[in-house]
């Protein structure tokens, strides 16, 4: 049964163990040719331990999408304790963040896709959209605090900016196999390099 969490460290290891073999699958296969039941064979765990902590593949999905954003959860503390740091800093290292494993960003936008079109009310998805305005929200705040902008009425663009990040890393995935892309970047770690400058120089234009 789940609980909610704070941390990925707040898992049991059989649960990691779940997700992470979940993940290799999904991202060799595809996860629309992969059933419950070949979840378990390559977790190599009973249908019951399965059932155990998840209620079925959509599930699953969801708890990788809770994961993924999570991870992104130590980032806004160091902010938050730091603030000295700046949006800039948060912005590169959101986007940086993503970028470190866009095939996954990929995989995850898939889930959430699936996930909003079944209309899913499982207790991790709406804990992951929790979450994920959670963030948007100490984004603003943070954004706030640095500019000092006394009125909310500001808020739509300072969410703006978090959106860029967004925007970035949706458009390297779609990007990223495309073979006018191929063929025009070659760098393409330099490419994300740029892509991380751009994200810091839009966090440092001042109170907008």
């Amino acid at each position: 049964m789940f609980r909610p969490i704070a941390s990925v460290s707040d898992q049991h290891p059989t649960e990691v163990a779940i997700l992470s073999s979940a993940l290799n699958l999904f991202m060799l296969v595809g996860e629309e040719q992969v059933s419950v039941t070949r979840l378990i064979q390559t977790a190599a765990i009973s249908r019951s331990v399965f059932y155990h902590y998840f209620s079925g593949k959509d599930d699953v999905y969801a708890a990788l999408l809770l994961n993924d954003e999570l991870g992104l959860s130590p980032l806004f503390k160091q902010c938050r304790e730091s603030p000295e740091l700046g949006i800039a800093h948060l912005m590169r290292e959101f986007l940086n963040y993503r970028l470190q494993s866009i095939d996954n960003y990929g995989l995850f936008l898939r889930l959430e896709s699936h996930l909003n079109a079944s209309d899913s009310c499982l207790e991790r998805f709406q804990q992951w959209q929790r979450l994920r305005r959670n963030h948007v929200e100490q984004f603003t705040e943070l954004a706030r605090q640095q500019w000092r902008v006394e009125s909310h009425q500001d808020d739509d663009d300072l969410r703006y900016l978090y959106t860029l990040v967004w925007l970035l890393a949706d458009g390297m995935v779609s990007l990223r196999n495309n073979p006018m892309y191929l063929e025009l970047v070659q760098d393409r770690r330099g490419f994300k390099r740029f892509l991380t400058r751009l994200a810091e120089q839009a966090g440092t234009r001042g109170e907008p």
